[in-house]
């Protein structure tokens, strides 16, 4: 066996969140031996293919879907390596240990195989790593599984055998391997070894309620279970959460346990109808179509009120709640209601387009034919984005308040002028569209625009002005764009993902530059977020190190004073990270002298706690403005509002 040794360096990646959901657990009286991200462990190569073990910021990866050797994007590559753990010291007076570690292993489909090319060994040698010899491991009993598609981590605990245990040269290994054309994902941290045997799982009670209609779950069952699966929910309407001042972000604990002043957006549900106390209840994002059904603004009378409801288990005002509900009832056994679909209006035609509803209507009244000859005009927002096609279409689907309620799916659509969208990110959800094409019931059961269907109205762009009409400006080209906000799209079109390539702080030849709305701008450290961060602008930041402090600001002035400055800002719900940056505002290019204080406040949405920040600069006298990176981890900038 030819060897290739790779030892990690020792780095963390403060711009990229933890992408995990990460499960509770008891801690164990007698820890032998931890460490949080394995990044203390030794990656070896072997077999003379590539390495597959990569560190990350507290996690180590293996997969043979990286960038290699350097290059600008991933591809696939025959892998075949071992993480080697330091020696590890198991004397314990119980005589018996057991590992515990987390892990997710993603992209399954992608490698049928990916059973057999994941495993765990220890070994008692006290050989080299250079001189490492398989056949001096013993396998151990650990059989990785498919966790989910969201990188959940699931709980591995392994008996150490007794030859391993009371050792002072004890040492683990996991093995990773793929072919050369495809690759799942094995991602693993917090791996620990302890005294004792390994507490098993707790048996699974046949009866404890699971999330169907016909075991619902409790309000204390979804706080403990925000997986964001659909589920039904039995509780109590005991009040709302209220509309937050501007510049205030409500959460659960500001609810008011009343119908007096209610929301019109949101209910809270209990156990029980006489509850008072935040702790003991979940808020309920409610669609525009069914507010005049459950909130306590329409039907005060609801205070108190039994209900089941069917939702996706999410987070929600910062805390465990129900979110694009889809079906009520008021009794049970469930007589399940549908949210309404809302009131249809518009005619299909360009001058009048359907909303959302008018088109289900239509839609589903079709036989199970063919599409439509005629072209027909539809106006709502986007509640899902499903994936692009080769060609540039986008399926998506849409809604009247943007939310999964009563959803219209868009099967691959153009962009504006009917050209093919750059990336996936073009759309997002919440986006204010006009669709126009041809549409069918597919299948009978389906109600959606065909292939070939395209928009003709995208945030205020419409296909003879602006974002990619025939008679716009290029799309992030160095020509400049002329759009409502900076986004993604405005940033030169050879933007690199998440790299940042030769930019450097103090070299101004290595910044980007770019034009918006007839002003140039330019940036150091920029760069275009992945999917899972947002999909938009990147600024990398760091608090201590100012070759890492990435920054945007306008080197030509505007025609007039700055007024307000709003930036949309988009963090993965599964990281601890708050943006946390400044706004320089002067009249001079580049200030960095005078910060602006921003009213703040969030909401979450698809998977992401989306920020929308203000900035008032009307008292600043101010044409110039930086966007400077200067406190803690990478911007993922959705959005960038000036008036």
């Amino acid at each position: 066996m030819s060897l290739a040794l790779g030892i990690f360096a020792l780095t963390s990646c403060e711009d990229v969140p933890a992408p995990y959901v990460v499960p509770g657990g008891d801690t164990p009286s007698s820890t032998l031996y931890t460490s949080a991200s394995l990044n203390d462990w030794t990656s070896l190569a072997t077999e003379g293919l590539n390495n597959p073990w990569i560190p990350g910021s507290n996690y180590t990866q293996a997969t043979g879907y990286q960038k290699w050797d350097g290059a600008s994007s991933k591809s696939n590559k025959q892998c075949n390596g071992y993480l080697i753990s330091p020696f590890i010291k198991t004397v314990t007076e119980e005589n018996a240990a057991y590992v515990s570690f987390q892990y997710c292993v993603g992209y399954a489909s992608n490698d049928p195989q990916y059973l057999e090319h994941i495993k765990l060994y220890a070994s008692t040698s006290t050989k080299d790593v250079a001189d490492f010899d398989i056949s001096e491991w013993a396998q151990l009993d650990f059989q990785a599984t498919f966790t989910s598609t969201d990188w959940s981590l699931t709980v591995a605990k392994i008996q150490l055998p007794a030859d391993f245990v009371n050792n002072e040269n004890v040492r683990l290994a996991f093995w990773f391997a793929c072919p050369a054309d495809k690759s799942s994902t094995f991602e693993v941290k917090d791996l620990s070894i302890y005294s004792g045997t390994a507490p098993e799982d707790e048996p699974v009670d046949p009866d404890a309620n699971d999330g169907s209609a016909t075991k619902p779950f409790e309000v204390s069952d979804l706080q403990l279970n925000q997986t964001g699966a659909e589920v039904w929910v039995h509780g109590y309407i005991v009040g709302s959460i209220p509309q937050a001042p501007e510049g205030v972000v409500y959460q659960l604990k500001d609810m008011t346990f009343t119908a007096e002043n209610a929301s019109t957006t949101n209910i809270c549900i209990a156990q029980s109808p006489n509850e008072t106390e935040y702790v003991n209840c979940v808020p309920v994002q409610i669609a525009t179509s069914a507010r005049s059904v459950l909130t306590l603004a329409s039907v005060p009378d609801n205070l108190g009120k039994e209900v089941w409801l069917k939702g996706t288990s999410e987070k929600y005002f910062g805390s465990a709640g129900l979110k694009n509900v889809s079906k009520y009832s008021f009794t049970f056994p469930i007589d399940d209601e549908d949210v309404p679909a809302g009131d249809p209006t518009g005619t299909g035609t360009k001058d009048d387009p359907w909303n959302v509803a008018a088109a289900l209507q239509y839609i589903k009244a079709l036989p199970n034919t063919s599409a439509t000859t005629e072209e027909f005009y539809t106006t709502g927002k986007v509640s899902t984005v499903v994936k692009k096609g080769n060609s540039g279409s986008i399926q998506f689907k849409m809604s009247d308040d943007g939310t999964a309620n009563n959803e219209l799916l868009v099967y691959y659509c153009d962009n504006l002028g009917k050209k093919p969208f750059a990336a996936l990110t073009d759309l997002s959800v919440g986006d204010e569209v006009i669709v126009c094409g041809k549409v069918q019931n597919y299948s009978g059961n389906t109600p959606e625009y065909a292939s070939g269907s395209y928009l003709v109205y995208h945030n205020g762009q419409t296909a003879d002005e602006g974002e990619g009409g025939e008679e716009g400006g290029d799309e992030g080209g160095d020509e400049g764009t002329t759009s409502e906000y900076m986004s993604i799209a405005s940033l030169p079109s050879n933007i690199t993902t998440n790299s940042y390539g030769t930019q450097k702080v103090a070299d101004e030849s290595t910044w980007l530059s770019w034009t918006w709305n007839e002003v140039t701008f330019k940036g150091a450290r920029v760069c275009k977020a992945t999917d899972s961060n947002g999909g938009g602008i990147q600024v990398q930041g760091n608090a201590s190190d100012a070759a890492k402090q990435g920054f945007i600001f306008n080197s030509s002035a505007w025609s007039a004073n700055i007024q307000k400055i709003t930036i949309i800002l988009k963090v993965a719900t599964s990281s601890t990270y708050d943006p946390s940056y400044t706004l320089y505002a002067g009249s001079e290019a580049h200030p960095t002298t005078t910060a602006i204080t921003p009213a703040s406040q969030s909401e979450e949405v698809d998977g992401f706690r989306v920020y929308t920040q203000v900035f008032d600069l009307a008292n600043a006298s101010a044409k110039y403005f930086t966007i400077a990176n200067d406190q803690a981890g990478a911007l993922y900038i959705d959005k960038i509002y000036v008036e």
